[in-house]
């Protein structure tokens, strides 16, 4: 079973979750997930990715900048 290392915090304006979402999913090799710190309403939210994949995290650190 594989452990989860790799995780970033970042903000998102409410209705660009799912875009974020179907990245990973199209593009992580390994397993991810994804915790909802502070729900997105008027301001942005708080969400943290984790990956159990190196490349996959670095991959998305580079996407999402």
């Amino acid at each position: 079973m594989s452990v989860i290392d790799y995780n970033t915090d970042i903000s998102i304006k409410y209705g660009e979750l799912s875009h974020y979402m179907q990245w990973c999913e199209t593009n992580c090799k390994g397993k991810w997930s994804i915790t909802i710190k502070e729900p997105a309403g008027s301001d942005p939210g708080s969400y943290n990715f984790s990956f159990e994949n190196e490349l996959d995290y670095m991959t998305f650190i580079i996407w999402k900048i």
